[in-house]
């Protein structure tokens, strides 16, 4: 049986208050949904002509509390996002069922169960996704969406709350430091096996740090990635002995990429980035327990010639700054900036929705034309079209991509309301970044 204490909390209210189970779920649009019985009023299927594969709900941790300090979108536990245009979602798991609604492009729908319908064409599936929503007189409608048209997510907390959990075993009352070598400040780490730039577990040799498997630079090594945290054991000669925490082994690092630096002595705040599922969820430690703050979606890293994904991993919350300037993947000119930042891991920030400058071009003279006496051009001038100022559009609050699929360079998109809340609520030397998968 859970005990899930949940509310809202202001600066002025700090109190836990046990709630009754119907107003939590209430609370929370739905969070839970044990059975398909439980429907708000709406009378739904007595006879299921389908089979259910799975049933959806969520089982929080018995040791978390929820306290959400930050609530403006709120997100179903368990939902799908579609991603193939307009999609209808009817009556029936198949096409004798009645189009009840019209999915969205990107839009994200709670789900409740994964049924056996009928096939739609000769070459889909049989598997549709039992989903619901809100009508605009507040009612809870059921509906179906065939599995072949939308993705199945969830909020993974408990897993959260266990890499959590592990992560400050192994950090409170240990010397704990980080991989430090943005840009490769203290050195490019040698190439993998002599002549590679990546390791056997895909990791880059840019901004990372050579983890060798004796104290010496003749054994074998893999990459640790900047900002990832380490548990440091002791020192041998220039190398540092650590536990690269979430690999869960020691390692044998050079000094000259390990920093202490706002160390982390007591872990109290850490951002869990899921990065299969798009989403995050935020976690405090109040009065000796931990409590879960806010979840939303995300956006995480693509892969292609100019982007990275978002690396996995246990990190340091390094720095924040109100924004961030990025430059043009093709010209690298100025662009445009990301707000409310926090970096994490090399060129990884937690940012809000990226905004591009209006660019202001002006054609200019870059060599004038020459004339003889007579006023016959010798040699014609020389022009070129040039930006000349940056105008600021202002800051985008949404996205509908958020929570869909990997889009950024390496970072991680959040709401910017959202991103602004953990600028202004993180304390460096007390918090991590947590990337799963």
């Amino acid at each position: 049986m859970m005990n899930w204490a949940i509310r809202k909390t202001n600066a002025s209210e700090r109190q836990m208050h046990k709630l009754p189970r119907i107003l939590i779920l209430a609370m929370l649009l739905l969070p839970m949904v044990i059975s398909s019985a439980f429907a708000y009023g709406v009378d739904i299927d007595a006879e299921k002509p389908y089979t259910v594969l799975e049933t959806y709900y969520t089982q929080m941790p018995e040791d978390l509390s929820v306290t959400l300090k930050y609530d403006r979108y709120p997100a179903p536990e368990h939902y799908v996002v579609l991603l193939n245009g307009t999609t209808n979602i009817r009556s029936k798991p198949g096409l004798d069922g009645k189009i009840i609604k019209k999915g969205q492009w990107n839009e994200k729908i709670a789900v409740i169960e994964k049924v056996e319908g009928r096939k739609w064409s000769s070459t889909s599936s049989s598997y549709w996704y039992r989903v619901y929503w809100k009508d605009i007189n507040g009612m809870t409608r059921f509906g179906f969406i065939t599995a072949d048209l939308a993705v199945k997510r969830e909020f993974q907390f408990d897993k959260m709350y266990t890499e959590l959990l592990h992560l400050e075993q192994n950090v409170n009352g240990k010397r704990t430091g980080y991989i430090d070598n943005f840009r490769n400040v203290n050195g490019a780490p040698p190439l993998f096996e002599g002549q590679y730039s990546q390791d056997n577990y895909g990791i880059e040799r840019y901004q990372g740090a050579p983890g060798y498997r004796e104290p010496s630079t003749a054994s074998a090594f893999r990459y640790i990635q900047d900002g990832r945290l380490v548990d440091i054991l002791g020192e041998t000669g220039n190398f540092y002995k650590v536990n690269v925490i979430d690999l869960r082994e020691i390692f044998y690092i050079p000094k000259k990429y390990i920093t202490e630096r706002n160390s982390i002595k007591e872990l109290k705040q850490t951002i869990v980035i899921d990065r299969r599922n798009q989403n995050e969820a935020v976690f405090e430690k109040i009065d000796g327990k931990w409590h879960m703050i806010s979840f939303v979606y995300a956006t995480t890293g693509a892969q292609d010639q100019y982007r990275y994904p978002t690396d996995l991993g246990d990190f340091m919350a390094i720095y924040t700054r109100d924004q961030f300037l990025y430059l043009d993947d093709e010209t690298k000119e100025l662009a445009g900036y990301a707000p409310y930042a926090i970096r994490f891991n090399g060129g990884a920030f937690i940012h809000g929705i990226p905004v591009n400058y209006t660019l202001v071009k002006r054609r200019i003279v870059l060599q004038p034309e020459v004339r003889d006496a007579e006023g016959n051009i010798i040699t014609p001038a020389v022009t070129a079209v040039r930006i000349v100022d940056y105008k600021d559009p202002g800051m985008i609050e949404f996205s509908s991509n958020l929570g869909t699929v990997p889009r950024s360079h390496k970072c991680v998109r959040n709401y910017t309301s959202h991103a602004k809340f953990l600028y202004d609520w993180i304390n460096i030397g007390e918090a991590s970044v947590i990337v799963i998968e």
